[in-house]
Order: structure tokens, then sequence, then C-alpha cells
């Protein structure tokens, strides 16, 4: 059986969510055109990993941005997250195609998580979200019965509903624990500057040491990043193959995949088309590491 879900209940990346948003000017630093010569060793896994550039300013021209939510759009995006888990969970997760395209792929990247979150149970968790700057995965959980959302992201966020807080990294309070981490689409950014983040080479594998503290020993982090062959793309994002994909784990063991065609790890491929599938991980134990 094939599943055919309606392209009008997916918002499936940041441009088609727009009309959702108020930006509000926050003062922040625009990102560099080329990254310093200073950090290209670093950035490049000294010259193993192939250095592209496609140039992105999402800090609104240094500008910056605060992005705000109604109460009634938060809800309407519940609303058609829960229509979303209803038909996804009517089929079993679809593999992912040896071909396919990017547009295709992002939505499969939704099912995939839902089939992954739904499987581990959300239902009366409290739910850390890294990267976020609409509510739609936040909604995604919460239809899901979680009890609480905390988005950490570099961007100034106002969610209008109760059990929906957000912070700035350096906001969140120390000593804080959650059942679930999320991180979609998010870390693979992380150092580049698009988003207004310190430029920092290895920001990505660093976040991946320092969130292991938010989670209890059984708890969880469901991660996306750009996979195929190895690439930084100044400053767009990552993409993870052999080389750097398993640095990016070294803390982690992978409880389960969602979507994952090792194919795809090596397959020749524009990185402007994103294949991104569900990892589910858990922290190492000291014995482990």
């Amino acid at each position: 059986m094939t599943l055919e879900i309606p392209s009008w209940l997916f918002i499936a990346n940041i441009f088609a969510r727009l009309y959702f948003m108020t930006a509000l000017e926050e003062g922040t630093e625009r990102p560099p055109e080329r990254p310093p010569d200073d950090i290209i060793d670093e950035l490049t896994m000294y010259h193993k990993i192939p250095l592209e550039f496609y140039y992105v300013d999402d800090t609104n021209g240094g500008k910056g941005t605060h992005f705000k939510y109604s109460k009634e759009e938060i809800m309407d995006m519940i609303s058609r997250a829960k229509r979303l888990i209803e038909v996804t969970l009517k089929t079993s997760p679809p593999l992912a195609p040896d071909g396919f395209e990017g547009s295709k792929v992002l939505r499969l990247s939704d099912v995939w998580l839902i089939h992954a979150l739904w499987k581990y149970s959300v239902k009366g968790k409290d739910i850390a979200i890294y990267g976020s700057m609409t509510p739609w995965y936040e909604s995604i959980v919460l239809a899901m019965g979680a009890r609480s959302v905390t988005v950490i992201e570099y961007n100034k966020l106002t969610y209008d509903l109760e059990n929906i807080t957000a912070y700035q990294p350096h906001e969140l309070p120390s000593g804080k624990l959650f059942d679930i981490l999320l991180s979609i689409s998010s870390f693979d950014h992380d150092g580049l500057g698009r988003y207004g983040d310190p430029i920092n080479p290895n920001a990505d594998l660093q976040i991946m040491g320092d969130i292991k503290k938010l989670l209890p020993s059984e708890g969880k982090l469901f991660l996306t990043v750009p996979v195929g062959p190895d690439v930084v793309v100044w400053n767009l994002h990552r993409r993870y193959g052999e080389i750097r994909l398993p640095v990016l784990f070294q803390d982690w063991l992978v409880v389960e995949t969602f979507g994952w065609n090792e194919v795809l790890l090596t397959k020749p491929l524009s990185w402007l088309k994103s294949y991104e599938p569900v990892f589910v991980l858990k922290p190492k134990s000291k014995d482990e590491l």
C-alpha cells in the first residue's frame, strides 16, 4: 500500500510557513560571506571534506529576528499535526528510495519522525527542541500528548501557548532535564553564522556533546541532519557522510533509524537536495565511551 498524504497537511519548511509569523527586529551580526581563513582546516577536517559555497543570511541583514505566534496560530498547527499523524500512522514507515527529489524527501522526514515519536511515545513527557523558527514540530509532539515543550533557538521567539517555552541558548536554566530532545535539520547549521550564531567550525560536534547533560540515562535524542557524501556548504549547511557522521555520533548509541538507506550515504547527489533520515539516539554511558 502506498502512503498518499495530501500536500496541504505538510508545513515542511520555513518558506512554506512564513504566513504564520510576525518578525520584529533584534540586533545581531550579519554572517560572513566566506569562512575566515583560520577555521578552514578544522571546518574541512583538514581538507578531507570538500568546501562549497551557497550564501544565506537568515539574520534579517544583521538586524536580527523575533518570531511571534499567537495561540490561535499554534492551535491551528496542532490541528493540522493531528490530521497528519492520523494519516501517517495508517501505514508502515516508507523506505527511502535510492533516487529521490529533495521536496519529497523533506515530506518523508516528517513521516519518519512521526513514526519514531509514536513508537517511543512522547505522551506525558517533557520535550526540548533545538533549532526552531516555527512551532511545527512543537505542534506534532503536543498533538501526541507531550506535557511541555521547551525550544532552544538563536532567534528570539515568543509563543503564546502556556506549555511552550522558548529560550536563546544562553538563557536556558542550568540543571534542567528533559525526557526527549529533538533536533530536526538544525545542528548541521551550527557554527556557520547563518542564523546569527557564533562562527565555530566544530559547533555541531560540540553541541552533540553538550546536550547529553540535558538527558537522564534513558533519555533519547531524535535527530535529523542531511546525509550523503561529506561536504560543507558555506554557509548553508553541512552534509554528513562516511567521514563526519561517525564523529557526530561518537558520544551516542544509535537505538534505531527510520528511513535509513545506506546507499545514499555515498551516492553522488547535489547538496541542494536533502536526504534526512531520523536517528533515534541515546547517550553512551561512561563504560561505553
